[in-house]
């Protein structure tokens, strides 16, 4: 009678344990799916495309980008964090898992901004040496919906006047290239061979 008694003690004292335990392991797991979702990166194309305007304003909508000049009103946002690396700035994005130069580049053609990716290259610019020019994705996701400091970008970083250039071409259009005009605020086509703007360049990370 006595084993009996302990036989079933036992059992009820090891299914308080399973039922006290069960709950206590699902606040736990839903923490680790809520910090999975938050440092989630929106992946952005990197690759450099031929692009018509359509196409460019069918890409700003369906990423959800601001686009003021177009009056189209997006949600896509950012979490910027200046740093500073080997003596230079740039800014860390961790919702895209993009590193940006700080500051652009002098005005410069399309066809120049080349020799300036080598060059930061060369320095290893911050400590790396995988620097490019942002494909009109990565810069239209700059956009900001109202000017900050006369321009549609947040002021962490340095503004520029004369927006920045992309690796994407223009379909159909002799030697065009598409730019961010951050003080019109939306992308537009500028010529390869003649236009005049600035660079910011991205990498990975």
């Amino acid at each position: 009678m006595k084993s009996k008694i302990l036989t079933l003690s036992v059992i009820l004292f090891m299914m308080i344990l399973v039922t006290c335990k069960g709950p206590a392991e699902e606040p736990v797991e839903q923490a680790e799916k809520a910090t999975e979702q938050v440092i989630e990166k929106v992946a952005l194309r990197s690759q450099p495309a031929e692009l018509s305007p359509e196409e460019v304003l069918q890409m700003i909508r369906d990423k959800g980008f601001h686009c003021p000049g177009e009056n189209i009103k997006g949600t896509f946002s950012h979490q910027y964090e200046v740093q500073t690396l080997n003596g230079q700035k740039v800014v860390v994005d961790q919702d895209t898992g993009l590193m940006w130069q700080q500051a652009e580049s002098s005005r410069m053609t399309w066809r120049e901004v080349e020799a300036y990716v080598e060059q930061c290259n060369a320095d290893q610019f911050a400590g790396f040496s995988d620097w490019r020019l942002p494909t009109v994705e990565e810069s239209a996701s700059l956009l900001e919906s109202k000017k900050k400091n006369g321009n549609f970008i947040d002021p962490i970083f340095q503004k520029d006047l004369l927006g920045t250039w992309t690796s994407d071409t223009v379909t159909d259009a002799f030697a065009g290239a598409w730019f961010v005009d951050f003080a019109g605020g939306k992308p537009a086509d500028g010529n390869r061979a003649a236009g005049m703007g600035h660079a910011r360049l991205v990498r990975s990370f």
